[in-house]
């Protein structure tokens, strides 16, 4: 199976072509940024969008491992997990979807 990733700025309608890809063709729908959103609500308590919070998670997890998010993406994966309902969940867009 191909694997197709949408990378891009926020807002810049990365979600909205996965979910299209993902109703037409099926695939399963992943997303970066779902664990960081995971963190910040559970750990940080965020309830609401703090697009300063996320970014001091995702930048973080970079610094630590520049691979942490995609391999967290990849993980899922390997498990027969899905982060498209961390996704659906999160309470804005990420920076990179994958279908």
């Amino acid at each position: 199976m191909r694997r197709v990733a949408f990378v891009g700025p926020v807002a810049s309608g990365k979600s909205t072509a996965a979910q299209r890809v993902h109703e037409q063709f099926g695939h399963r729908r992943v997303s970066i940024g779902a664990p960081v959103y995971q963190i910040a609500r559970e750990i940080f308590g965020m309830t609401t969008k703090d697009r300063a919070l996320l970014r001091t998670i995702g930048m973080t997890g970079r610094a630590l491992d520049p691979d942490t998010w995609i391999r967290k993406c990849i993980e899922s994966l390997e498990d027969n997990t899905t982060l498209s309902e961390l996704a659906h969940a999160k309470l804005g867009d990420a920076s990179t979807n994958a279908v």
